[in-house]
This record gives structure tokens, sequence and C-alpha cells, in this order.
């Protein structure tokens, strides 16, 4: 069995490239040996993103494709809100999730020409969820017919390996976590992000960027017996969890009221993991209320989960609440 340690600091670009490949794939949802789904008229291209209808080019945006392509992989049956809700946006239990997947459901059935009455494609399923109205056929291409044009992935390959680098080079695990937490605002995916320990009974902050220093008082330590932390739940339910629109009566109550405390928007927490245990939770905001897609959930996840054990295997002293590293400056 290797140590901790020494499962980050092998990790270089190509092992990088070829692991974000994969949980691309699974994000998307897209079976790696098939490129095209088939429904009569209907045809997508999985590779490259893009839909005809009678062979003309359907101007579906990033969600709707998503919301498509997860109702025809599953060939006529039902599939859950929740599932499309956690599939298309990466939510779980937010609130407002069905109303936006009915929205996103009128827009997709909208492009497709669908009779709201008597629709063709997406067929609504009360109480259950909603299915796809045709047979659905894979076909897999050519292997010449594969394109090169990588550069989503590799752009997100650089990003992960820089990470994998910054752990690598750190000398302890503050300064780790503080240049993680700082590189994640720079290169644009977030606007603020905290990332928590597990030490004892609670989590306890290693480090945070972009975050206020009322947040930072607040967010110190977060009992695991305070269920009204989002981060615990995302910690015991070793699941990603995203919010927004948070209320007096929000679930997460002692989230929200961090939440009033920053900014509003969008809140996504991701637990970090090494090996088979969950070490601690990273939270991500962002100001803007678009939700985060699967492709940047995907990234983060890598992200946390190199954090996760590259920061176990160099923590050899417990966390102390007196310093707790912040770039909201720099």
């Amino acid at each position: 069995m290797h140590s901790p340690r020494a499962m980050v600091l092998p990790l270089g670009p190509g092992a990088v490239a070829r692991m974000l490949a994969l949980v691309r794939r699974a994000a998307e949802g897209s079976d790696a040996g098939a490129r095209y789904l088939v429904s009569g008229p209907l045809r997508i291209d999985l590779w490259q993103r893009e839909a005809t209808l009678d062979t003309e080019p359907l101007p579906l945006t990033g969600t709707e494709f998503r919301l498509l392509v997860c109702l025809m992989e599953a060939d006529g049956q039902v599939v859950p809100s929740s599932r499309l809700i956690s599939r298309v946006w990466g939510w779980a239990g937010a609130h407002d999730g069905l109303n936006t997947l009915r929205i996103g459901i009128a827009r997709l059935r909208k492009k497709l020409g669908d009779d709201t009455r008597a629709p063709r494609f997406v067929i609504s399923m009360r109480g259950a969820g909603y299915r796809f109205g045709g047979r659905v056929t894979e076909l897999a291409a050519r292997e010449e017919e594969r394109r090169n044009d990588h550069s989503g992935d590799l752009l997100l390959a650089e990003r992960l390996a820089r990470r994998c680098e910054e752990l690598a080079e750190a000398p302890d695990a503050r300064s780790a976590a503080s240049q993680v937490v700082r590189s994640l605002i720079h290169e644009g995916t977030l606007d603020a992000v905290g990332l928590h320990l597990i030490e004892g009974d609670s989590l306890r902050l290693i480090a945070h960027h972009g975050f206020s220093a009322a947040w930072e008082q607040a967010a110190r330590e977060l009992r695991l017996a305070d269920s009204g932390f989002a981060a615990v739940q995302t910690f015991v339910a070793d699941e990603p969890l995203q919010l927004r629109r948070f209320t007096a009566k929000a679930k997460y109550a002692r989230t929200a009221e961090l939440a009033r405390v920053e900014f509003p928007g969008t809140y996504l927490f991701v637990p970090m993991r090494s090996g088979s245990e969950v070490v601690g939770v990273m939270g991500c905001h962002r100001h803007s209320s678009e939700p985060f897609g699967p492709l940047s959930i995907t990234y983060l996840k890598a992200v946390a989960s190199l954090c996760g054990v590259c920061l176990t295997a160099r923590r050899t002293s417990p966390l102390s609440a007196e310093s707790v590293p912040s770039s909201r400056d720099s």
C-alpha cells in the first residue's frame, strides 16, 4: 500500500489529463463507446455537443443539451426529477430545483417543437419525473472520425496539474491550502472559497480566500453535531451540495446566516477525501446566481480530492484556531 503522500506526488500533467477525461465523461453522462444518440429526426453528437432536428441545427444551451442527453440515455425509462436536477445542475437538496427543472423542460420542448398537450419527445410523468418519448439508438463513431480538439479538457487539465504542483511544492499543510484557494480565485473559477479539515468532532477552517473577516470568525469551527451547516451535511453524506436563494426558513439555517454575512449567489460544498475517508469540505461561492455546471463540479471535486490526500498527509500537528491563512487582500 502506498502512503497518502506517494499518491499525490507522481501525478504529472499526462496522468491528470487522463483522469480529467474520465471524470468529464462521467459528469456529462456520456458513454465512452458511443458518439451519437438518434431518435427518428433527432440526432445528438455527444463529442461535439451538437444536436440536429430534421438535419437542422438545434440552438441548445449547455443546460438544455445535458437535459436532453439525460432523457435520451434512459431510452424510454422514467427519469426521476431529483436525478435530473442532480445530473444536469449538480444540485442536491435545493428547494428551488423543481421549478428550475420545469423551466428547463419548457424551454427544451419549445426548441424541439413539442406540443405541450401531446409531446413527441419530452413526456411528463406526473409525480415521478420525465421520460423520452421515442426509441433511441446509440451509434459508435469510426476511429477516423475522432477530432483532436480537446481544448476544454486541456485547459482544465493544465489547471489541475498546476494544483498538483502547488500541493507538492508547499512546505506544509497551511501553505498548501492557502496557495490552492488563492489560485482558484485568480483563475476565475470562484469568487470565494474555504477549506475545512476534520479535527475531533468539528470541521476547522484551515484556509480561505475571498470571504470577509466576519465570515472567517463565524466559520472557524463547525461542529458535526450542528446539522444547520451545509458543510456538515456534505461531510456526513459524502456528496456535493449546491445551494442558493437562502430564505428565513432555509434548511441549513446556520449556512444561511453565514451567507447573509457575505454576498448572495450560489454556494457549492464538496467533500475532501483521503483514501476511503472524508477528511474535510471545500466550500465554494460565486456571486452570480448561475448554478455550477457538471464540468465545474467535476473539476472542483478533483481539486478537493487532491487537497484531502495531500493536506492530511502533510498535517503533523492539530490545527490552531488562532491563525487561519487568508489571501483576500492579495
